[in-house]
């Protein structure tokens, strides 16, 4: 309900009504380091089929993958099966682990929504469907041995320090009159 890309999980055991006291949730991310000067607001959240990534849509046109392993660091107690209630914490987790940009893809409502397809078998990926406010839909693989190839082919790149955050994409390898599409590293 915040207008932040921070994503917050949380105990439902503790929600309570609006007029009582502020709610608390178990962890909050960090946002990514380049939302420093301005927020932006996450309209949806998608889960991988293995429940090991959670992509999130956010509204500066990037979606950010997160390790659902790393929403909450340290040990957590109140997530163990027949767990006494305990009051949350709010202990910080980590931020993004990677993000996909696209040149067709724009973010700039909260009806952008996304939807992940698994795969049919062990050799096609998951793959993630994003709407536009472009009208129109992205697909980026979820396969992560995608993004460390695109990595590692620019790799050899001298790039200026400031040309390195997840709001700029880089560009297709594909041909020159593709749009670029390539996972960013946060």
């Amino acid at each position: 309900s915040e207008p932040n890309a921070a994503v917050k999980l949380w105990d439902t055991r503790y929600i309570k009504p609006r007029r009582q006291a502020a709610e608390t949730p178990l962890a909050v991310t960090l946002e990514p380091a380049t939302h420093a000067w301005r927020s932006y607001g996450i309209p949806s959240l998608a889960l991988s089929s293995d429940a090991s990534r959670m992509y999130a849509v956010c509204k500066d046109s990037t979606i950010y993958a997160y390790s659902t392993a790393h929403l909450m660091l340290g040990h957590s107690p109140e997530l163990v099966d027949g767990a006494s209630k305990r009051r949350p914490a709010g202990v910080e987790g980590l931020g993004p682990i990677y993000g996909f940009k696209h040149d067709l893809f724009r973010a700039q409502s909260f009806y952008v929504k996304c939807a992940v397809r698994p795969g049919r078998d062990a050799h096609t990926s998951a793959m993630l469907a994003v709407g536009s406010s472009d009208s129109c839909a992205v697909l980026f693989p979820t396969d992560e041995r995608y993004i460390h190839a695109a990595v590692a082919r620019r790799a050899h790149l001298l790039e200026a320090p400031a040309a390195t955050t997840p709001s700029q994409s880089f560009s297709s390898s594909f041909s020159a009159a593709a749009p670029a599409a390539s996972p960013v590293p946060i």
